[in-house]
């Protein structure tokens, strides 16, 4: 019998010693999610965008291809310290589709609570603290199929 297909999750965290931790202990912690961590928001949607024909001027909210199912991410990825939400609205041009008809799962994190309510009251997403992310994922991998 073969194995169900395993979630693939892609991590945007700029913190070196945040982003190395979760990646030695999220194998364990789930072992039906393949993730793959970068720190860089440019190394983000490269990794998004492999094997798609959508280039990074024509973002069509839709990555058709879905190479990930959940993504992860510093919300002011390569912007740290700084309330500045420019980061996570370049990414999220070219899910926006993706998440919104529920194919897809977005997870923004930052510690800092101004930056949580821009992008809540940007997008409608709910920024987490990132010591939430480890409960967050694994809510997001209970929820019930729609």
């Amino acid at each position: 019998m073969a194995e169900p297909e395993k979630l693939k999750a892609l991590f945007g965290i700029h913190d070196d010693n945040l982003r190395e931790n979760l990646a030695c202990i999220f194998p364990a912690l789930f072992a039906n999610m393949d993730s793959v961590f970068v720190p860089t928001l440019d190394d983000m949607i490269r990794r998004m965008l492999e094997g798609s024909t959508i280039t990074t001027d024509n973002p069509t909210g839709s990555l058709y291809h879905n190479p990930f199912g959940l993504y992860v991410l510093d919300a002011n990825l390569g912007r740290e310290g700084k309330v500045d939400i420019d980061p996570f609205k370049r990414f999220y041009r070219f899910v926006w589709v993706d998440y919104h008809s529920e194919k897809v799962g977005i997870i923004p994190i930052s510690n800092n609570p101004n930056l949580q309510e821009s992008i809540i009251t940007e997008f409608g997403i709910q920024c987490l603290f990132k010591n939430q992310v480890q409960a967050a994922i694994s809510d997001y991998l209970n929820k019930p199929s729609q």
